[in-house]
């Protein structure tokens, strides 16, 4: 019976793609602006700039909905802190 194969030693054996667009480097070069690790790992900075206002713009703003849900100031983020 032969051994089991070996686990590669780290990401860079991965296939390089955006976590957003799905596409590689050829479309702008690939950024790890975090911990993340495998398919989260890769970015394109404009793909990450486009979901950070994305994200942004999808908040509520209005006090009245933090107040309304009991989220106090700046914890109706997502975060699940509130």
């Amino acid at each position: 019976m032969p051994p089991p194969a070996a686990p590669p030693d780290d990401d860079e054996e991965d296939e390089q793609l955006c976590r957003y667009c799905f596409e590689g480097p050829e479309a702008g070069e690939l950024l790890s602006p975090c911990e993340c690790k495998g398919g989260q790992k890769w970015v394109h900075l404009s793909c990450l700039r486009r979901w950070q206002r994305m994200v942004l713009v999808s908040q509520p703003t209005h006090p009245a909905f933090y107040e309304r849900f009991g989220l106090g100031l700046g914890l109706g983020l997502g975060l699940g802190l509130g």
